[in-house]
C-alpha cells in the first residue's frame, strides 16, 4: 500500500509531466479548453443601470417586452465580448439618451431556472434630461424609492442595496478629517 508521501509525490511528478507535455505542445491545451467549452454551463446575462435623481428618486423605463413587470430601470443585454458595466452605458444612451459614468455593482441577481444573471450598478450622469425612447420602451418616470411601480424583486432588491450605498458614502465624506 502506497503512503501518503509516495502518493503526494507520484500526482506531483505526474503534473509536470503534463506540464512539460502542455509547453511543448500548447495547442493541445487550446484543443482542451474548447471541449471544455462546448459542455460547460452557458448563461445570459443582463445589465442594468440606477440613476437617482437629486430628490432620491429613481430613472425608470416602461418596457414593451416585459408584461408581467413592466417597469425596471435602462438596461439590457450584455452582448458577446462586452463587459456588463459597458452594457449599462451603452443601454443607457440607447434607451434614455443618457452618458452615464457608470459606478458600482451593487447587486447580481442568479436565476438557474433561467440560466440568467442580471448586474445592477449604481450609475451618476452630468444631465439628467431624457433625450429620447428606444422604440421598446413606451415611457419613463422618476419614482420615489418607497413607491415604485411593477418592477422585478431583483430590482426593489438592487434599489434598496444602491440607497444603503450611497448613506453610507454620505456618512464617509461627512467625517471630519484631523
Amino acid at each position: 500500500m502506497a503512503t501518503m508521501a509516495s502518493m503526494h509525490q507520484q500526482w506531483n511528478s505526474l503534473r509536470i509531466c503534463a506540464a512539460h507535455l502542455f509547453r511543448r505542445t500548447p495547442w493541445l491545451i487550446v484543443f482542451l479548453q474548447r471541449i471544455y467549452q462546448q459542455f460547460r454551463p452557458r448563461f445570459s446575462a443582463g445589465a442594468v443601470g440606477l440613476l437617482f435623481n437629486s430628490d432620491g428618486e429613481i430613472l425608470l423605463v416602461e418596457h414593451i417586452f416585459h408584461p408581467h413587470y413592466p417597469w425596471g430601470p435602462p438596461g439590457g443585454w450584455v452582448d458577446r465580448d462586452e463587459a456588463p458595466a459597458t452594457t449599462v452605458a451603452r443601454e443607457m444612451q440607447e434607451e434614455v439618451g443618457l452618458q452615464v459614468q457608470v459606478g458600482d455593482l451593487i447587486h447580481v441577481e442568479f436565476l438557474p431556472q433561467l440560466r440568467h444573471m442580471t448586474f445592477a450598478y449604481l450609475c451618476t450622469a452630468e444631465s439628467l434630461e431624457i433625450k429620447r425612447l428606444s422604440p421598446e420602451l413606451i415611457g419613463y418616470g422618476w419614482y420615489k424609492t418607497d413607491a415604485l411601480p411593477m418592477v422585478y424583486p431583483y430590482i426593489r432588491e438592487a434599489v434598496h442595496r444602491a440607497l444603503a450605498r450611497i448613506a453610507n458614502a454620505r456618512q464617509v465624506t461627512a467625517v471630519p478629517l484631523p
